[in-house]
């Protein structure tokens, strides 16, 4: 059998966590706390993802309305304050997690955390 690209592994990857993450928060906006669906459900990241090491984490990542979504990056200092507010250890750990080096992430991470977030989907969804 073909091992899945790069590209294959980032994308599949980035829908499962979605999905894990909304469904994790419910469907609901984590500022607002109005339920969303379809588009409107956002995937949103605390740190950029860019940063392929904190891109699948699951504390840099909630559930937000597009308003919100859009809030958070208009107003970085306030949605820092508010997430800070609202989850004061996953912004601790986040801020270390930061601080860590940047290192390659090699493609059996990759597959590694996509089968991780598949298993996590499958016991999210009973």
């Amino acid at each position: 059998m073909r091992k899945p690209s790069r590209k294959t592994l980032v994308r599949n990857l980035d829908k499962v966590t979605a999905e894990v993450v909304k469904l994790r928060d419910d469907y609901t906006c984590q500022r607002c706390m109005k339920k969303c669906s379809g588009f409107g459900a956002h995937w949103s990241h605390i740190y950029s993802r860019s940063r392929y090491s904190m891109r699948w984490d699951l504390l840099n990542s909630v559930c937000m309305c597009a308003g919100c979504h859009l809030w958070y990056h208009g107003y970085p200092t306030m949605s820092g304050e508010w997430f800070k507010k609202k989850w004061p250890h996953r912004y601790d750990y986040l801020q270390a997690e930061r601080k860590k080096p940047l290192r390659p992430i090699k493609d059996w991470e990759l597959a590694e955390w996509l089968a991780e977030r598949k298993q996590k989907l499958e016991e999210l969804k009973k």
